[in-house]
C-alpha cells in the first residue's frame, strides 16, 4: 500500500502533527508513505521538513508561486508518486483541482475545521458549500476529526463519515525542574482573533478587581499577541506571564508543573467542529484541567480530573479562585493508548478494509 498526504501548507506547524504521526506509524507497518506539501515561505526553512515528518517518507515540496502553478505541480506530483490512497484536508480548490479528472488514487477526505463552519459572507459561504459538495462526490472514504462534523455531514448532506480524531504528538520528555516559583495555571494556544484566549485574560482581570492574583502563564504566540501584552500592562496583571512560543522540552515542563491547565472554548459551530491539538498535549501532561464542555474536550479529556465550567470569563475566574485555595492535586492518569497513533492507524486501516468490502 502507498498512502499519500496532500497538504496545502508547509510541513511546519500544528496542522501537520496528525499526518506526520500517522505516517510514521504506517511506515513501521511496512506501508509506503509520501507527503506533498508547500515549500516553506521562511528563507531559513526552505527545502527543509518539519521535524515530525518521518525520515523514511517520500516528500514532494511544491515551490512557492502562483496558485495555478501550485495546483499544476501538485497534480504532477500525484501522477509521479502514483499512490493508492491520497488523503486531503477539507474541501479546498488547492486540493480538489489537482485531483479533477485524475484516475487512480482513491481519495480519503478529512474534515477538520472546514470553511463551511466559519461565519462567512454570502459569496464565500456559497463557494464553501460548492467545494464541500464536490469533495463529498469525489471522496472514496470520508473521515472527520470531530463528532460534530460527523453529525453535520450526516444531517445536512446525508453522508456517513468515520470519526477519527487527532493523536498525541508530544515526544516523551524529562519533567525537569518546575519553571514556576508558586502554583501556576497554564494556558496553551495560538494568539489568533478566532480563538478564545481572551477568556483567560478577562478572567485574570476579574480576579484582579476582586483582589485575587493567582499566577497564570500563557504559552503561545501569534498575530494577536501585542493586543494582550498591552492588556496585561493596562490592567496591572503582574500575576500573568506571557511565555511566548516554547520548544517541546520547555513546553513540557510548563504543562507538567501546572497547578491546572486551562481550556476555554465558546460554544460555537466552529469550536464544536475543532479537534484542538492542545487537548492532546493536556492529556499527555496528566495535570487537572479547567475546561468548557465544548466540541472534542469530553471525548479527548474524559471526565477524570476535569472541572467543567460555564461559559465566559467569570466562570473561569471563579474556578481558578476555588482551585487556588485547594492543595495541589495529584496527576490524572488518562488512557493515552486510545489517543495514540497506533490506535488511530488501526481504525483508519479498518475503515479502508470495510470500505473495500462494501465494493468501493
Amino acid at each position: 500500500m502507498h498512502y499519500c498526504y496532500l497538504f496545502t501548507n508547509d510541513t511546519f506547524g500544528a496542522v501537520t502533527f496528525r499526518m506526520a504521526q500517522l505516517g510514521a506509524e504506517m511506515i513501521k507497518r511496512g506501508i509506503r508513505v509520501s507527503y506533498i506539501a508547500n515549500d516553506a515561505d521562511q528563507p531559513e526553512r526552505r527545502g527543509k521538513l518539519g521535524e515530525k515528518i518521518p525520515a523514511a517518507a517520500t516528500v514532494e515540496l511544491i515551490p512557492r508561486g502562483s496558485q495555478l502553478k501550485a495546483i499544476a505541480a501538485r497534480r504532477r506530483a500525484i501522477k509521479r508518486l502514483k499512490p493508492d490512497y491520497v488523503e486531503v484536508l477539507n474541501p479546498h480548490p488547492q486540493t480538489l483541482l489537482p485531483l479533477a479528472g485524475l484516475r487512480g488514487p482513491r481519495v480519503v477526505a478529512l474534515w477538520d475545521e472546514p470553511q463551511l463552519v466559519y461565519d462567512l459572507g454570502l459569496r464565500r459561504r456559497a463557494a464553501a458549500r460548492a467545494w464541500n459538495r464536490w469533495l463529498i462526490s469525489r471522496a472514496w472514504l470520508k473521515i472527520t476529526a470531530a463528532k460534530s462534523l460527523q453529525d453535520l455531514l450526516r444531517e445536512r448532506y446525508g453522508v456517513d463519515a468515520v470519526y477519527l480524531p487527532h493523536v498525541n504528538y508530544l515526544a516523551p520528555q524529562p519533567d525537569g525542574a518546575s519553571p514556576f516559583d508558586r502554583p501556576t495555571f497554564v494556558y496553551l494556544g495560538t494568539f489568533s482573533p478566532a480563538w478564545d484566549h481572551d477568556v483567560i485574560f478577562e478572567a485574570a482581570r476579574v480576579l484582579r478587581e476582586r483582589g485575587r492574583t493567582p499566577a497564570i502563564c500563557i504559552v503561545g504566540s501569534g498575530a494577536d499577541r501585542p493586543r494582550w501584552d498591552a492588556f496585561v500592562r493596562e490592567h496591572n496583571l503582574d500575576n500573568v506571564h506571557i511565555a511566548g512560543f516554547l520548544d517541546e522540552p520547555n513546553l513540557w515542563r510548563h504543562l507538567r508543573h501546572a497547578r491546572a491547565l486551562l481550556f476555554p472554548m465558546r460554544d460555537t459551530l466552529l469550536n464544536r467542529s475543532r479537534c484542538s491539538s492542545k487537548l492532546f498535549a493536556y492529556a499527555q501532561a496528566r495535570r487537572p484541567v479547567i475546561a468548557n464542555r465544548v466540541g472534542e474536550a469530553p471525548q479527548i479529556l474524559g471526565e477524570e480530573g476535569v472541572t467543567w465550567v460555564g461559559q465566559g470569563p467569570e466562570a473561569f475566574a471563579e474556578a481558578i479562585d476555588r482551585a487556588s485555595a485547594e492543595p495541589v492535586p495529584a496527576d490524572v492518569e488518562h488512557d493515552l493508548e486510545r489517543l495514540s497513533a497506533e490506535r488511530r492507524v488501526d481504525e483508519l486501516l479498518e475503515a479502508i478494509a470495510r470500505r473495500e468490502r462494501e465494493g468501493g
